[in-house]
């Protein structure tokens, strides 16, 4: 089904269909559901509020994702309809920033418990530092978002990361 019949399908029923560039997402909503879910399903949750989950979907009639949505966040699922280009997009920024903040704070962690030294890198069992895992995510990030150049530029307390 192309992206023009599947918004002509939903037209005449009782869903919402948003543009989720329009949309405040909270990033605490978007960590309820477990990457591999919303990859799986074409779907982000995008609003918490209550014990309900707001998730855009690109087929929110589907009860199987719906069930496994339910049983992985123990909330109510309230279901709107995106584009999978929409949600594609949302999916690769929001879970690669988690992806990214999550490696930055194992690092911190391994530089505040002096174990820098000790790190390695072994290709042939996959363990890896956390400083090889962060600049492995920030190169992977500039290519998916055909970047010319990246600018790391340190402080005091952190650092900001930007490219183009």
């Amino acid at each position: 089904m192309n992206e023009e019949n599947s918004k002509t399908s939903y037209s005449g029923l009782n869903v919402q269909e948003i543009n989720l560039e329009q949309e405040m997402i909270d990033l605490e909503s978007v960590t309820k559901v477990p990457e591999f879910l919303a990859r799986k399903h074409k779907m982000i949750a995008f609003e918490k509020f209550d014990n309900k989950l707001k998730v855009a979907m690109l087929d929110p009639f589907n009860i199987y994702a719906l069930d496994d949505l339910r049983l992985s966040t123990n909330m109510e699922i309230i279901p709107v309809r995106a584009s999978e280009k929409n949600i594609q997009y949302m999916i690769e920024q929001f879970y690669s920033f988690i992806q990214t903040k999550n490696i930055v704070n194992q690092f911190e962690k391994e530089i505040r418990d002096e174990t820098v030294a000790h790190m390695e890198y072994k290709i042939e069992d996959k363990e890896v530092s956390a400083s090889m895992k962060l600049i492995h995510n920030l190169l992977e990030r500039c290519v998916l978002n055909e970047a010319s150049d990246m600018h790391i530029e340190p402080f005091e307390k952190g650092a900001r990361i930007r490219y183009r």
